[in-house]
């Protein structure tokens, strides 16, 4: 495993984020456009974040990033721990058929959060975040 503190870590982690948040929420793309959206805006953000992921680890082997880069790198690492946070709360979501009535109503609500219209906002909301930055380092490389 690479190390989550170096670049390629977080490029790393990143892919890994947005893959599960994927393929969670594309068992559910068919019931609802919203989700068809975040599906697109997750496998959007993969793909730019695989692209990134050689030319960040020839300038790291080289040592050649610059602080603005390193800070970019930085600020995605904190939306991609942000996304983190959605993908371990929708990937446990399972449904316990043991559950007491009392548990019911909280078993509910947690199966319930990731549709959420305020759970999907908040993630766009992330996606959006973390799409300004990899949009910052591409420049970044691109000079």
């Amino acid at each position: 495993m690479v190390d989550p503190g170096t670049a390629v870590g977080v490029i790393s982690l990143g892919l890994q984020v947005l893959q599960g948040l994927a393929t969670f929420y594309k068992h559910y793309v068919s019931f609802n456009i919203e989700l068809s959206t975040v599906v697109r805006r997750i496998e959007s953000l993969y793909i730019i974040i695989d692209a990134l992921e050689g030319p960040v680890r020839d300038l790291e082997r080289d040592d050649h990033i610059s602080a603005a880069v390193r800070q970019c790198i930085e600020a995605c690492k904190a939306g991609i721990q942000e996304l983190e946070v959605y993908q371990k709360k929708c990937g446990s979501m399972t449904v316990d058929p043991a559950v007491k009535k009392k548990k019911s109503r909280a078993s509910k609500s947690r199966l319930l959060f990731p549709f959420r219209k305020a759970t999907l906002d908040d993630l766009t909301k992330a996606l959006d975040r973390l799409q300004s930055n990899l949009d910052t380092v591409a420049l970044a490389l691109q000079l």
